[in-house]
């Protein structure tokens, strides 16, 4: 049974330690599937805490594989190619520039960043009652935050890729479509139902009967 499903944990285990992080770089990732035949969700804790960040691919809420220690934008990008059916051994050869290399550290602790910045935005925002303006005043606040971040990584990128017309073509796409993922998310925690839970744990109770 193949995978159409990448579920990553956003435990408060998992989401401290870098899942946030890999929830936005595989969000990211998965855009650029022309299919679309891919979803990605976060998750509830599983009780791989020890192990986290833990990422899983899921069909029909079964956990058919997982991935643990999810801590590196390569390892994001492995796993999406996995689910694309990415047969090209170069779709899974680590960064091996020097200069890359450091960008994508730097990438990742800038989406670190960004995910608590939502994380915070969405407690700020459920503290509020019927104070439309206020929260909408919150979200433009820190949509703007997020997107000077996201400025952050490309500018890095830029810098990381020695003028190679492929690198600078590719970090523009990315950070195209990371800034269109931040406009998503933050209409979303505008609009969001007020019976929304941030960490609602049902799919993992749902996988427990699959075999």
């Amino acid at each position: 049974m193949k995978a159409t499903t990448i579920e990553v944990c956003q435990g408060p285990d998992c989401k401290g330690i870098g899942g946030g992080a890999a929830l936005l770089e595989i969000e990211e990732l998965v855009q650029n599937i022309p299919s679309h035949s891919i979803t990605v969700q976060p998750g509830g804790c599983r009780n791989f805490c020890s192990m986290g960040p833990n990422v899983h691919l899921l069909e029909r809420k079964c956990i058919q594989e997982s991935f643990h220690q999810v801590k590196n934008v390569d390892m994001c990008r492995d796993i999406v190619n996995m689910m694309d059916g990415c047969k090209d051994s170069s779709c899974s050869s680590p960064t091996k520039n020097i200069l890359l290399q450091r960008a994508n550290k730097k990438r990742w602790e800038m989406l670190k960043q960004i995910s608590l910045i939502l994380s915070k935005c969405y407690k700020e925002i459920s503290q509020m009652e019927d104070e439309k303006d206020r929260k909408s005043k919150l979200c433009k606040k820190r949509k703007q935050d997020c997107h000077e971040l996201i400025m952050n990584i490309y500018q890095v990128e830029i810098s990381a890729s020695s003028r190679d017309s492929i690198v600078v073509d590719v970090a523009k796409r990315r950070f195209e479509r990371l800034n269109a993922l931040m406009d998503l998310k933050f209409n979303a925690l505008m609009n969001r139902d007020e019976s929304e839970d941030e960490d609602d744990d049902s799919s993992s109770d749902e996988s427990e009967s699959c075999e």
